[in-house]
């Protein structure tokens, strides 16, 4: 994920102070182009609806720690302990715009800033699967609690990932005995339960010290030597949702 400054003529922008990608390479010129170009089309399409969309009531602050945040936050849904079937609810209900990110876009599989006062989020839905679909608006909803105005840093990057999955799968769900012995199974189980990639629900075990960190390094090698790093085969298939349709509430939209 990196950070970076808007610089364009268009006057829409001179309201962007920061936005925040996430890159599977290194992003170049054309990639942010493409990606400045849907943000300004979709702020286009929603502009004249936003007087019928709820006020965004979405704050946070750095200094919060991530986990705390999205307890905070699910508390404030409603949602207690159990999965999030939907995403889209989530933005829906903080008045975040959100919109595809465009296909020919390679590198960038999200996006998010603030146009004026109104967040947004643009998430890639082509070529990847529900479940990392899911984490990705997790992630870049992390980004616009925590980072309106953060520089870049690894820290920015860490807390905003703590952050999706602490809100995607909550620590009081999972066993406090730990993974012992570990099995992939569980890891699996985890994974469906919540509606993240088997690697989201790895991380998460080990963040939560429910497997020991050279179990979770090993487990890593295994899933990369597997491709498991590049796509989850449990993600395969799943349907593409289409949330970037203007004047509607997300809940009338198919779930991430």
């Amino acid at each position: 994920m990196t950070q970076l400054k808007f610089e364009l003529d268009e006057p829409m922008f001179h309201a962007v102070d920061f936005g925040h990608f996430r890159a599977a390479h290194a992003a170049d010129d054309a990639d942010l182009s493409l990606v400045y170009e849907r943000v300004n089309a979709v702020w286009e399409d929603w502009r004249p609806f936003l007087q019928d969309h709820p006020q965004p009531s979405i704050s946070g602050s750095s200094a919060l720690a991530p986990e705390i945040l999205a307890t905070v936050l699910r508390d404030r849904l409603g949602v207690g302990n159990g999965p999030i079937p939907n995403v889209n609810w989530v933005l829906s209900n903080l008045g975040i715009v959100l919109g595809k990110m465009p296909q020919t876009s390679e590198n960038i599989s999200a996006f998010s800033c603030w146009v004026f006062d109104q967040p947004l989020v643009l998430v890639k839905t082509e070529g990847g699967g529900r479940k990392r679909v899911r984490f990705d608006a997790a992630h870049e909803l992390g980004h616009l609690l925590m980072h309106r105005e953060f520089a870049p840093s690894k820290l920015a990057e860490k807390q905003a990932n703590r952050f999706a999955g602490s809100l995607l799968i909550p620590a009081q769900a999972l066993p406090a005995t730990g993974i012992k012995p570990f099995a992939w199974q569980v890891v699996e189980s985890i994974s469906e339960a919540f509606g993240v990639t088997r690697l989201a629900a790895l991380k998460r075990a080990e963040e939560l010290r429910l497997i020991s960190e050279p179990v979770y390094r090993a487990a890593l090698i295994h899933a990369s030597r597997l491709g498991w790093n590049k796509r989850d085969p449990e993600d395969e298939g799943l349907p593409e949702s289409t949330p970037d349709t203007p004047g509607f509430s997300f809940r009338h939209h198919d779930s991430f």
